[in-house]
């Protein structure tokens, strides 16, 4: 797939993150990565930020649901 310009890109680009299917963030420390696979993401920020001490779920090693970014 060839993009005209960096407009259309940009264009694909946030079409396909308001549909949930990549995310990408304007954001300066993130403008360059581009996540294809959003549960991915959710996944392993759901990791960082969970303390099994404290979270009875998470002790058991169940999900709290699915993950919306």
């Amino acid at each position: 797939m060839c993009f005209k310009d960096v407009t259309e890109l940009t264009q694909a680009t946030q079409f396909l993150h308001e549909n949930g299917i990549l995310l990408h963030y304007d954001d300066v420390n993130l403008q360059d990565y581009y996540f294809l696979d959003p549960q991915w993401l959710c996944d392993i920020l759901a990791s960082v930020v969970t303390i099994r001490e404290i979270n009875r779920l998470a002790k058991s090693g169940r999900r709290l649901g699915v993950c919306v970014i």
